[in-house]
């Protein structure tokens, strides 16, 4: 017994209108350019009729796996799959690949509240780019090595204070 179907696989249609050949109540041989590796789970879709202008119906499905492949033809074979049809209780459809992760957006900087007009910048503040830098003071010029220091000047002596006057003695009387 054969007939045609189209060979589905993750709901993807991998081929159609092939033969299904050699077909028992335990599975088949199925003529596919492209057979999928042995152990891989997969529906065929029985079709039934069609013709040049119309195509083939869909009349049933059944679950198959992978038994065996061919995949070299020679005269007197076709590449294609042996596949055993499975009871809709033991079959599982195979997982769905991953899907693949979506980029994340980079979060977006939030924007630095307004000093109030009358408020001072802070002092670590950074300055805006449109602002003046404030210049820099200075360093004091170094000392050449064959110049004399320059003395320090000597500090102005403390006045001293003047002394308390001592009570006198009450008299007595």
């Amino acid at each position: 017994m054969s007939g045609q179907v189209n060979v589905i696989y993750h709901d993807v249609v991998v081929a159609t209108q092939v033969a299904l050949e050699d077909q028992d109540e335990a599975g088949g041989f199925v003529q596919a350019p492209q057979p999928l590796p042995v152990g891989t789970r997969l529906v065929l879709e029985t079709l039934q009729g069609g013709s040049e202008e119309e195509a083939p119906t869909p009349t049933g499905r059944l679950m198959a796996e992978v038994v065996g492949v061919r995949e070299v033809e020679s005269k007197e074979s076709q590449p294609g799959m042996r596949v055993k049809f499975l009871d809709e209780q033991e079959f599982t459809a195979p997982p769905p690949p991953p899907p693949e992760p979506e980029p994340e957006p980079e979060p977006e900087p939030e924007p630095e509240p307004e000093p109030e007009a009358d408020a001072e910048p802070e002092a670590d503040a950074e300055p805006e780019a449109d602002a003046e830098p404030e210049p820099e003071p200075e360093p004091e010029p170094e000392p050449e090595a064959d110049a004399e220091p320059e003395p320090e000047p000597e500090p102005e002596p403390e006045p001293e204070p003047e002394p308390e006057p001592e009570p006198e003695p009450e008299p007595e009387p």
